[in-house]
């Protein structure tokens, strides 16, 4: 789901086969010098620096909308690093910060959210995240599961406008959003519904009352009259209950979060994701038919959600990004 929001100032090798090597050797091996090897290692390899493989993530939860624990966010984060961004990224998120406020106080989204807090604390201005997820349950959410959305840092607006130096570096920087601000001081974002739930099914149009026990207004993939059961503590489409969102409630969510993150990455809207006409335009019909073609990894059924139902292009435009910050 595609929703364009700009907020403006507010928004082994292993030893065992060795050494069974080494009784076949006609002469002894010289005294190992460990020391003598870890300094020709440390001559070759540069020190791995674990901050340049990850994702520095603000999150944001609504408490009007979510009772859930700094835990609950962290799990589905990993979640989300494990099964998604790592194996086709090498990237991890972390996250950083995980603050909890009610956006019905003062009407606050969060963006507006984040400039009071950007303005109360002088000091968070100096540890600024790389991407920021709001969960906050809203129309759009609601259906769709999140949108893709982007924070602009306004107290830099003067800084760069004046030609001062930003003080600001995202290891992974967009040049697709801003909007009316330049993307140098815009950081990608998305608000997601945190446990959304997958094929509901005999719901009113709120989402939350339930008014049949077989489906009604599209639901079950606009298929009216299919039996509802009772699956992930909801009511659940049963022609949906063997799919893959279905098996785990926090699969959708952990999608939405990657899904969201590389429509930052992407300048097509519902055109990059997987399988439309832009996106095989954009790879090359044998290059997107050698990726559909393969087997997905587990816990995938299909290669489609493997990458989080966004163009294999795209994902290499988030690579691509990766600058180093000193």
């Amino acid at each position: 789901m595609t929703l364009v929001v700009i907020f403006g100032i507010t928004l082994a090798a292993n030893g065992d086969l060795f050494q069974g090597r080494l009784s076949l050797r006609s002469k002894p091996l010289p005294a190992h010098d460990e020391t003598k090897n870890q300094q020709t290692r440390n001559k070759i390899l540069p020190a791995y620096d674990e901050t340049k493989t990850q994702l520095n993530t603000l999150v944001i939860v609504d408490t009007d909308d979510y009772k859930i624990t700094e835990k609950d966010v962290t799990d589905l984060f990993k979640l989300a690093s494990d099964i998604y961004l790592k194996p086709k990224t090498g990237i991890t998120f972390n996250v950083t910060g995980i603050k909890f406020a009610s956006f019905s106080e003062g009407n606050l989204n969060f963006s507006s959210y984040l400039d009071e807090e950007y303005a109360k604390n002088q000091e968070s201005k100096s540890n600024l995240p790389e991407y920021i997820v709001a969960f906050d349950k809203n129309e759009v959410t609601n259906e769709y599961g999140g949108y893709k959305a982007h924070y602009v840092i306004y107290w830099l607006i003067d800084d760069l406008e004046n030609g001062q130096k930003i003080n600001y570096c995202n290891k992974f920087p967009s040049k697709y959003i801003g909007g009316q601000y330049p993307s140098e001081i815009s950081i990608p974002a998305a608000v997601v519904d945190y446990g959304h739930r997958y094929a509901i099914c005999g719901y009113d149009t709120d989402g939350i009352t339930i008014i049949s026990n077989t489906s009604i207004n599209g639901q079950c993939i606009n298929q009216e009259g299919i039996p509802c059961i009772s699956k992930n503590g909801y009511q659940m489409c049963s022609n949906l209950q063997n799919a893959f969102y279905a098996q785990n409630l926090l699969y959708y969510s952990a999608k939405t979060i990657v899904h969201e993150l590389m429509h930052n990455y992407g300048e097509n809207g519902e055109g990059d994701h997987f399988g439309t006409n832009t996106c095989k335009e954009n790879m090359g019909e044998k290059e997107f038919q050698d990726i559909l073609n393969k087997t997905p990894i587990a816990p995938f059924d299909s290669v489609t959600k493997e990458y989080a139902d966004m163009c294999p292009n795209v994902w290499q435009n988030f690579l691509n990004s990766k600058q180093n910050c000193l």
